[in-house]
């Protein structure tokens, strides 16, 4: 199934649904997936799933930035007819989600976390180290670190003195 048919027929499945049932039903269907070789696939769905969420807490932010300087050029009802917000997320209108009213002076900053891609980062760094230290590989890399550090420290007088 091409990626078209597939955004085409996720349209038409989602078609009278509220935003929440949408997000409901897409991790739903993630969730049945349970062949661990398509492990890559759902990482990439989260990811791209993330992307998306970051993107619209941007379009939000704008929202209320421009609602706070009575400035309605950034607001439209192109989100609420169904358009797609895959890339040009300023389209957004009002969310449906319900809750007290968004004060533009407690909303953190817009954009990705900083301190969530160095938490990315680490752990790809640690899940990379645990791999390397329990295998052989890693014997043989602690073996090669400890010969030069032993060739270094019969030398180091001669470079001192």
């Amino acid at each position: 199934m091409s990626q078209i048919n597939i955004s085409s027929r996720a349209h038409s499945i989602g078609v009278g649904m509220t935003d929440l049932e949408r997000v409901a039903l897409g991790v739903a269907l993630v969730e049945t997936v349970l062949n661990p070789v398509y492990s890559p696939a759902v990482i990439h769905a989260a990811r791209t799933i993330r992307e998306h969420g970051e993107a619209l807490q941007d379009a939000q932010w704008r929202a209320v930035c421009a609602a706070a300087n009575n400035d309605t050029s950034h607001t439209s009802v192109a989100a609420s007819t169904g358009q797609s917000t895959h890339g040009a997320i300023e389209q957004m209108a009002t969310p449906e989600i319900s809750g007290p009213p968004i004060d533009a002076g407690k909303l953190g900053r817009p954009g990705r976390s900083f301190s969530s891609s160095l938490r990315s980062a680490w752990a790809r760094f640690s899940a990379a180290e645990k791999r390397l230290s329990q295998s052989w590989w890693g014997d043989g890399l602690a073996g090669l670190s400890f010969a030069i550090l032993c060739i270094c420290l019969m030398f180091a007088p001669l470079i001192w003195s």
